[in-house]
Parts: C-alpha cells; sequence; structure tokens
C-alpha cells in the first residue's frame, strides 16, 4: 500500500521557506532537510523544480511517509506541484521578455 505515495513523492515537486505555506506541518521538516540533501539553496526554486526534484522527492519519501497522513501527504504533493508550476510560468514569462527585448534591440541596431 505504501507503494502508491512512495510513487508519488518521487516526482513531487519541493519549495522551502515562505514556498512552504501550502504545506501541511508534518512536511516541513522532511522537506527542508530534502532540500538541503540535494545540494539547494532554501530560495533556489529553479534547482527544487529542476533535475533535483526527483532527488528531493525520493529523500523526502520516507520521512513523509512517516510523519503524515494519507491526506497529508496528497496536500504536501498539491502543494509542490502548484509551487513548481508557478515557478516554471514566471521563469517561461521572464525568458520571452528577453528574447523580444533582444529582438527589439536587434532591429533598433
Amino acid at each position: 500500500m505504501k507503494t502508491i505515495p512512495v510513487l508519488i513523492l518521487t516526482a513531487f515537486p519541493l519549495t522551502l521557506a515562505q514556498h512552504l505555506s501550502g504545506q501541511p506541518s508534518c512536511a516541513t521538516a522532511c522537506i527542508i532537510s530534502a532540500i538541503s540533501a540535494a545540494g539547494c539553496a532554501p530560495d533556489d526554486l529553479g534547482c527544487q523544480c529542476g533535475p533535483t526534484q526527483a532527488v528531493i522527492g525520493a529523500s523526502a519519501a520516507p520521512c513523509l511517509l512517516a510523519s503524515c497522513a494519507g491526506s497529508q501527504l496528497l496536500q504536501a504533493q498539491s502543494a509542490g506541484e502548484a509551487q513548481c508550476a508557478s515557478y516554471s510560468a514566471t521563469a517561461t514569462r521572464a525568458v520571452a521578455a528577453g528574447v523580444v527585448a533582444v529582438e527589439a534591440l536587434a532591429t533598433v541596431g
């Protein structure tokens, strides 16, 4: 029965500090520890939501399974997914704005 939550949590996007607002209290210490163990800075969503995301999820999973109930695991997963989706959308808009600015400079120059 624990196989499903572990599989869900290995893809579980994680964040820290002010980004933990949607996380259940049972998950906070697990997430902080996993982010640190993965070598991400507490405020580096690019690191947390990038390639190390799976590493963070795998590291946090045993702690989360021991500390949180089923509904809290789903809450933690949803909060992490929402945070990384928000980060990804912001990063995409920033890149698009940079491309437009470069194209504008090339046209003027």
